[in-house]
């Protein structure tokens, strides 16, 4: 009997443990021992030099990278690479953003008609109403070189330059007398003392910065530009290109890889690197010298 007594005190310290166990699993289900698979880096990062979910983006005069994703715009510090964020869930998605002046940012949402102004830390100092001054479905904006804004009325058919009080302080003619009353801009653009606005079934309209059409710039199904000297960058489905507006012509930008062409969305140019837009990201590419 005492030799049995002693079995059981040796076996039952064992038995608890097999019930503690079987306890703990019942509990807990099959998801205590379930290991969920993990996806390798390249499917969890992309491998852009700014991986970031894009609609678009722009580039200012420092290099310093925006890039927008719905309702969110997002600045990456050229020189620190400190990342500051906008968001605001009011007004829909963003439509387009005016870098030019990098203190004054304009962020536009054409869904209300409303333009947000950020500082450079993308603080929002001023809320403007188009609607107040009495237009609506306005399709683009524009930061003018005097901090104003240039729009486009399609009720007029003219270009307009108004404060943030909604006074007009310069305007074109009534384009329909160019039989241009069909116009639909997709973005307005001011650079050195002439303004753009891309009309894709029309091509590029050129104005002088009072608002006077000077022509037609025959650049046609454009969805998207940029100024530089007064010459257009664009890409399409054939490659990236400069577009001489003195001498009316284009010529390819060479010493790009292509190979993800089809992926492009925006083509940005600096001084010393292109930007490429895609997807998942922005790339910075060096311009060989």
């Amino acid at each position: 009997m005492v030799s049995l007594h002693l079995n059981l005190m040796k076996i039952l310290p064992y038995v608890f443990l097999v019930i503690s166990l079987w306890t703990l699993v019942s509990c807990t289900g099959t998801k205590a021992i379930e290991i969920q698979p993990t996806l390798s880096s390249s499917e969890q990062v992309s491998a852009r030099s700014y991986p970031e979910s894009v609609d678009f983006f722009e580039i200012d005069k420092f290099e310093n990278i925006y890039i927008v994703n719905g309702n969110r715009l997002k600045k990456v510090d050229q020189l620190t690479a400190n990342l500051t964020t906008y968001e605001n869930d009011r007004y829909g998605n963003i439509t387009s953003i005016d870098v030019t002046n990098p203190q004054k940012i304009l962020v536009f949402y054409d869904l209300f008609d409303i333009v947000i102004t950020l500082d450079n830390s993308l603080a929002e100092t001023s809320n403007i109403d188009l609607k107040i001054f009495g237009y609506q479905d306005i399709n683009a904006i524009a930061a003018s070189n005097d901090n104003n804004i240039w729009l486009y009325d399609p009720v007029y058919f003219r270009l307009k330059k108004i404060n943030n009080r909604g006074t007009v302080i310069a305007e074109s003619l009534n384009l329909s007398g160019y039989y241009l009353d069909q116009v639909h801009p997709t973005s307005i653009k001011e650079r050195g003392n002439k303004v753009y606005l891309n009309s894709p079934e029309d091509g590029i309209l050129l104005f002088d910065n009072l608002g006077q059409f000077i022509k037609v710039l025959p650049l046609k199904d454009l969805t998207d530009f940029q100024v530089r000297k007064s010459n257009i960058i664009y890409h399409s489905f054939k490659g990236a290109f400069i577009y001489f507006t003195e001498g009316l012509y284009d010529k390819p930008l060479v010493d790009i890889d292509l190979s993800e062409l089809a992926e492009w969305k925006q083509f940005r140019m600096s001084k010393s690197h292109y930007y490429i837009a895609f997807p998942d990201g922005v790339d910075k590419v060096s311009i060989m010298q």
